[in-house]
């Protein structure tokens, strides 16, 4: 996933998601659920340079046959994002085209992000059969597209 445009994801996000607030709950939730936690794991998080664990594509939720326009105007970097998505089978298939224009060039990108649909149940089966008890689901989240929080199997 964001093969070629790793170093425009945080610009993109960052229009409209505040990362700092975020890492925060995450923090405190943390804290509060999960006191003696060294690890985290970060599943479908974007680039990684910050955690989020959100379960908002499942099979009842996901819809195909969206199209989406995201922009940045910056003073030196300018991004059009134009995205659609599909349902194929039980896997969410999202193209992207960027095109990102700085003051030495214009470019154009292309990537195509496929990821599997899956029902609370199997999110909670794979997760316990990954070694990791105590699994919990809040449908609310953190943004209101549903959070895991689970605790690993101690040896």
């Amino acid at each position: 996933m964001f093969s070629q445009s790793t170093e425009l994801y945080d610009f993109i996000y960052s229009e409209f998601k505040d990362f700092s607030a975020e890492a925060s709950q995450i923090a405190t939730l943390l804290k509060e659920k999960c006191p003696s936690a060294r690890r985290l794991l970060d599943v479908g998080c974007g680039t990684g340079r910050h955690a989020i664990i959100e379960a908002w594509m499942t099979p009842d939720t996901f819809r195909g046959g969206s199209v989406y326009l995201t922009t940045v105007d910056r003073e030196e970097l300018k991004i059009s994002r134009v995205s659609r998505s599909e349902v194929r089978d039980r896997i969410s298939w999202i193209e992207f085209q960027y095109l990102v224009a700085e003051p030495h060039e214009i470019r154009h990108l292309r990537e195509v992000h496929e990821l599997g649909l899956f029902t609370e149940e199997e999110m909670l089966e794979a997760l316990q059969a990954g070694g990791f008890q105590e699994v919990e689901f809040d449908p609310e989240g953190l943004t209101g597209r549903g959070l895991y929080l689970a605790r690993p199997r101690s040896s």
